[in-house]
């Protein structure tokens, strides 16, 4: 039996240690120092359990999963600078590979994890069903980034993170609104402009000619008269009624 990616220790159907899981128990942290130490491993009476391939089983508290746990296991030895783990596939307390140590020794008992602290740091806090209740108000505010009294820490920062996110927002259409604005009214000038100049352009007016009556032959009577004598032609288009 093999055991994870980040570990490279094999053991065999005998090294399983099935006995190990039931004295499992997870809790929020490990002792701190020898005196604590003691005291958790009275408690934990792992002399009771049976022992595992003829290796009694002692008191531990490791990290498991994402948290931390006490669990009566066989001594190990742990190698290679790193952190120890309660692996559950082998009953037993391994190298953790993924989480280097720098102050451990290179080969220590599993036992004796008190010497390493950052190896049993406590995990991040988790909140309750009560903590999200009573954190409620800062969800359901309507003004995004308004500070309750009531909030926790974590959710008032959320709310500072909302209003960060506003003014970045607002600062972001304050600098394009103006543009923005100026090209629309330049538009509307423009095109106003054009349209005025057309209704403005003079037409062309067709001169009446002497006989007003006569549509028929106004055009040929008009080009009659040359620009030659001097005369400026305009045009004047009457309609017969």
């Amino acid at each position: 039996m093999t055991l994870g990616k980040h570990r490279v220790r094999r053991f065999t159907q005998i090294d399983v240690c099935y006995e190990t899981s039931k004295s499992l128990e997870m809790v929020e942290q490990c002792p701190t120092n020898a005196t604590i130490f003691q005291e958790r491993s009275a408690k934990k009476t792992c002399d009771l359990y049976p022992s595992c391939s003829g290796i009694p089983l002692v008191y531990h508290c490791v990290s498991y999963k994402k948290g931390l746990a006490e669990v009566c296991a066989p001594r190990d030895q742990i190698t290679g600078f790193c952190c120890a783990l309660y692996d559950e596939g082998v009953g037993r307390v391994v190298e953790d590979y993924t989480r280097p140590c720098s102050n451990c020794s290179f080969r220590y008992p599993s036992d004796n994890i008190v010497k390493y602290p950052q190896c049993i740091a406590p995990p991040k806090t988790t909140f309750s069903d009560n903590d999200t209740k009573e954190s409620a108000p800062c969800l359901n505010g309507r003004k995004r980034g308004k500070r309750h009294a009531e909030c926790s820490g974590v959710l008032n920062e959320n709310a500072g993170d909302w209003k960060e996110s506003d003014s970045s927002i607002d600062a972001y259409v304050y600098t394009i609104a103006p543009p923005v604005i100026f090209i629309v009214c330049l538009t509307i000038v423009v095109t106003y402009c054009k349209g005025k100049k057309k209704l403005d352009t003079p037409q062309l007016l067709f001169q009446a000619v002497e006989n007003p009556d006569d549509n028929e032959h106004a055009e040929e009577k008009l080009l009659k008269k040359s620009p030659v004598h001097g005369v400026k032609t305009t045009c004047l288009l009457i309609n017969k009624e």
